[in-house]
C-alpha cells in the first residue's frame, strides 16, 4: 500500500475512511474504487477553477471546469438523468451571469459611444453624460 499513498485520489480516499479499514483494501479493490468515482489526475481539465466564498454565517464553493468532452453518449444521458440542467439554482446562476455580461457589454458600448462622440439620438440626452464623467473623476 505504500506505493498507492503517492496517488492524490487515494490519499483523499484514505483520509475519509476509518484507519482500521484502510489496510483491508486490495490493489484490485482500490483500482475499482478509482474507476467508480472517475478519479482523474490533476490537470485533467483545460480550465479548473475552484474557490470558496463567504455567505453570511457559512461558506459556499464555486467550481468551473472546462475542457474537451470525453464522456460517452450513455454516460452523458445518465448525467442528464441524475443532474438535470434546469434547476432553480442553475437558472439563477445563469441569469446572474447573463446580467453581468449585459452590464459589462453596456458599459463597453457606452464608453465606445462617448469616445467616438456618437450621438445615437440627436437632441435627446439618454444619460447624464457630464454627471457620469464628474463622478468617474
Amino acid at each position: 500500500m505504500s506505493a498507492t499513498i503517492e496517488d492524490p485520489f487515494l490519499k483523499l480516499f484514505f483520509s475519509r475512511i476509518p484507519k482500521d479499514v484502510a489496510p483491508t483494501f486490495t490493489s484490485a479493490q482500490l483500482d475499482a474504487v478509482k474507476r467508480a468515482f472517475g478519479a482523474r489526475s490533476a490537470g485533467a481539465h483545460a480550465v479548473d477553477l475552484r474557490f470558496s466564498v463567504p455567505l453570511g454565517r457559512g461558506r459556499g464553493y464555486v467550481v468551473l471546469l472546462a475542457g474537451r468532452e470525453q464522456r460517452s453518449d450513455d454516460r452523458l444521458a445518465l448525467e442528464r438523468l441524475f443532474r438535470p440542467l434546469w434547476k432553480v439554482g442553475n437558472a439563477m446562476a445563469a441569469g446572474l451571469l447573463m446580467l453581468m455580461f449585459a452590464v459589462a457589454l453596456a458599459a463597453v458600448l457606452y464608453t465606445a459611444k462617448r469616445a467616438l462622440h456618437i450621438d445615437v439620438f440627436p437632441g435627446i440626452d439618454m444619460l447624464p453624460d457630464r454627471t457620469i464623467e464628474r463622478l468617474l473623476r
